[in-house]
């Protein structure tokens, strides 16, 4: 049978009540470092573990976090850093997580939903769906009374994300600085005249034509339409794009996807990286490209999974009191090589 408080009581010489506040180390408690020691030890040498179910009914809380993703990976990625920074800020707070996965049907169903979130016995909710969220998925939630954050998702409120726009705006600033003129954006992945495309991508190219037409340069955007161009023929279209007269200097990429061509295309041009063509991108992890780093500004996903749950905890400390949105600032990494 398993260990109880009792056992722990008898053997150690304890009373019940301190064994019990000892093991939950409760605040306000006074005991002896001897006491201590001798009560864990005991605890040990049982090999004692706490009865969750007890605690929850006890303390109205399971220590549990539900972080709840889709099952499309372009959708709702979660990424090891992602996941590292909420375990990390999980374990610190003596709190676990219970990673729910569903597809859209069960996502949106009002039945299975609700009746999944009470099963899992969670104390609150991180959403990692960022890409075409379901239309129902946050009302549902909201009708489950559970807190909930949102993870990379910009919302009206609890939610945390990066901060693309100012990301943006100052890579075009820092290429500028270097004296380019003629700065293009290449986005192979994301069909910028879509509204429903990742925030990330709008605002990314929004933060560079704005620094573009700060510094009266003209915008020029390559890609950015849906299947334009198509991945069989990137590097023919990069190709083209650096013989051309007005050819750009410097190429800002939404992602390695779409700044890797243009090396390769620059190579195979004999064409210099940086000194004929500089290269930056917006990356989730530090990338290597051809044998060499990427210049980049780097995601904060780790620090994005941290601050999620200090949220998530904030909203269960002070229940029905919306967060503002917290947005975090990217890391400049230059690659080798870089100048400037």
């Amino acid at each position: 049978m398993p260990a109880t408080l009792k056992d722990i009581a008898r053997l150690s010489g304890c009373s019940f009540q301190a064994v019990s506040a000892i093991l939950r180390d409760q605040p306000g408690t006074r005991f002896s470092p001897a006491t201590r020691a001798r009560v864990l030890l005991v605890a040990e040498q049982l090999g004692y573990r706490p009865n969750a179910s007890a605690r929850a009914m006890r303390s109205g809380r399971t220590g549990c976090i539900a972080v709840l993703r889709g099952t499309h990976p372009n959708h709702s990625s979660l990424s090891p850093h992602l996941l590292g920074g909420i375990m990390r800020e999980l374990d610190g707070q003596d709190l676990h997580a219970a990673i729910l996965s569903l597809d859209d049907a069960q996502l949106t169903s009002p039945e299975h939903l609700p009746k999944l979130l009470r099963e899992v016995v969670a104390d609150g909710v991180l959403i990692k769906y960022d890409h075409r969220i379901p239309p129902r998925l946050g009302a549902l939630l909201a009708q489950a009374g559970i807190p909930a954050v949102w993870v990379n998702s910009r919302q009206p409120a609890d939610c945390v994300h990066p901060d693309d726009l100012e990301a943006g705006r100052l890579a075009t600033e820092r290429l500028i600085r270097l004296g380019h003129r003629r700065i293009a954006y290449a986005d192979f992945s994301y069909d910028l005249a879509d509204a429903t495309e990742h925030y990330s991508a709008h605002d990314r190219h929004a933060g560079y034509r704005t620094a573009m037409r700060a510094a009266r340069l003209a915008p020029r955007l390559l890609g950015g339409r849906r299947g334009h161009p198509a991945p069989a023929a990137r590097l023919d279209f990069c190709l083209d794009t650096l013989r051309g007269p007005e050819r750009p200097t410097a190429v800002i990429g939404n992602s390695a996807w779409s700044t890797c061509p243009f090396w390769h295309a620059a190579l195979r041009l004999g064409l210099r990286v940086p000194a004929d063509l500089s290269l930056l991108t917006f990356e989730n992890w530090r990338h290597d490209a051809l044998g060499q780093e990427l210049t980049q500004y780097l995601v904060p996903e780790a620090e994005m999974g941290q601050a999620a749950v200090s949220r998530l905890l904030a909203l269960l400390a002070a229940p029905g009191v919306a967060q503002a949105p917290l947005v975090l600032p990217f890391t400049w990494v230059p690659g080798n090589p870089w100048r400037g």
